[in-house]
């Protein structure tokens, strides 16, 4: 009979140690925080360079995509050289796959140097996901726009996908380099259309020419955070007299619309405009070496090919808890075997210095063994090989 009893007794501990341990797991599992997820857009500029002269005039009506400039514009784009120098990718919204590319193209060593120095300077640990957005290049206000409802739609359906899979909303953070930054700015007129209750929480612009109908996106609520990245050794910036109504391209987002406003008025908007320093040099950076690699001047001689825009994870680090700035300068800084991004002098990110310094050593190094073609050395960004091939096969097919 004792035997009996410690034997049900055993079993009653045991049956007692067994709920325990579910109401701890299913507790547990319903409690987990879930993952956050960020997803990295990188989106190219105007493409085609004198082809989008052809006809001038064109770039001040309509938008026809089927015009005999954009047709040029287009087929250059799509050539598979083109991927050469630059993140490009295919024309809409497309995952970046690393071992799909070969490795001349240029976006198979720079997308995971990026997301490498991203993983080295962010404190929260997050799934990520990159992508590369095509658009035509066609140098029309109507271009981009177009391209930017695209790109909308296609935003809120990889959200819903994410939300449905992970039940959060990823982190959205858009790259975008030259007229691709008002690509990402017209985002907030394909809110206004078609409501689908999109957030971009970080919208950097790389060298964006700033045009007065885009006042009214600088505002808009859409964007948590807008970086414009520009230098006073860029050349072109201002220069685009074409491609809006007005007929003038600005440095600043500070220049068409009132930064200090915004952000007073709407405490979790933050508004930014820097101007690119190497060091203490404000014109080394030109609006060529922000974006292609082995292009214009060099960076730093450890650093080439990479290009400036490597240094984007280090800048948005250094501006978290920053107020708005239409002045500010950014450096990059190369000091005691380091290296580090600064505003205003001040540094952020001291105690990675060296791992970054280190980080970016090896990309480049990989680059120059993996990447370069070896009868395309010129660094200029019109005069080259890859250009001179472009030519001809566009001439004679």
């Amino acid at each position: 009979m004792h035997h009996t009893l410690r034997s049900n007794s055993i079993s009653v501990l045991g049956l007692a140690l067994l709920g325990l341990a579910g109401i701890f797991l299913i507790s547990y599992a319903h409690f987990e925080p879930q993952p956050r997820v960020k997803i990295t857009v990188f989106i190219h500029g105007t493409v085609g360079g004198p082809l989008n002269f052809l006809s001038s005039s064109q770039c001040s009506q309509e938008f026809d995509p089927e015009c005999a400039t954009a047709r040029a514009v287009r087929y250059v784009r799509n050539h598979e050289l083109m991927h050469y120098d630059n993140i490009l990718g295919a024309e809409g919204l497309h995952e970046f796959v690393k071992d799909e590319l070969p490795l001349w193209h240029a976006a198979r060593h720079l997308i995971p140097a990026y997301d490498d120095l991203a993983q080295t300077v962010e404190c929260e640990r997050k799934k990520r996901h990159y992508y590369t957005f095509g658009w035509s290049g066609y140098l029309h206000h109507g271009a981009r726009r177009a391209a930017a409802y695209e790109l909308y739609n296609s935003l809120c359906d990889r959200r819903d996908e994410i939300r449905t899979r992970y039940g959060v909303d990823p982190e959205v953070e858009l790259i975008g380099y030259s007229h691709g930054g008002n690509v990402g700015l017209w985002l907030a007129s394909a809110e206004d259309f078609y409501k689908r209750g999109l957030t971009v929480n970080t919208l950097v612009m790389l060298a964006a020419p700033m045009q007065k109908e885009m006042a009214q996106a600088i505002e808009s609520p859409l964007f948590t955070t807008i970086v414009l990245l520009s230098s006073q050794g860029d050349g072109i910036q201002t220069r685009d007299y074409f491609s809006n109504k007005e007929g003038r391209s600005y440095a600043r987002m500070a220049d068409i619309a009132d930064i200090k406003k915004i952000t007073s008025e709407n405490k979790n908007m933050r508004r930014h405009d820097l101007w690119c320093a190497l060091n203490d040099d404000l014109y080394g950076v030109t609006h060529i070496n922000m974006w292609l690699a082995g292009r214009s001047g060099i960076l730093f001689e450890w650093m080439d090919p990479l290009p400036f825009f490597m240094a984007v994870p280090m800048v948005l680090r250094a501006l978290e808890g920053c107020p708005a700035t239409t002045e500010a300068v950014c450096a990059l800084c190369d000091c005691n075997n380091g290296c580090v991004v600064t505003i205003d002098g001040t540094a952020c990110s001291a105690e990675t210095a060296r791992e970054l310094r280190e980080k970016l050593t090896a990309w480049a190094l990989q680059m120059r063994e993996q990447w370069r073609l070896a009868d395309d050395t010129s660094r200029n960004v019109t005069f080259n090989r890859k250009n001179w091939n472009l030519l001809k096969r566009f001439i004679w097919g």
